[in-house]
């Protein structure tokens, strides 16, 4: 079973899409971890102190590793 959910027009996400690549690229996230700003640091990802920016490309370069399938399972 296939379930559809619309929540926004195209023209909204578009601009939510722009909006948080905006956000990542100028404001950036902060981490704590220091191995995850390593792993950053070691694939090109701009970072100061620890805070990491993301450019459209740093992400779509990311996108490429995740997995096109997965399984969902629940804890029981």
């Amino acid at each position: 079973m296939k379930i559809t959910y619309e929540f926004s027009t195209k023209k909204d996400l578009d601009y939510l899409h722009q909006e948080t690549l905006d956000l990542l690229k100028n404001v950036g996230v902060v981490f704590s971890s220091d191995k995850a700003l390593e792993i950053f640091k070691n694939h090109g990802v701009r970072t100061d102190g620890n805070i990491v920016f993301f450019s459209e490309e740093n992400l779509n370069q990311a996108l490429k590793t995740v997995p096109r399938q997965f399984e969902w399972e629940g804890r029981n």
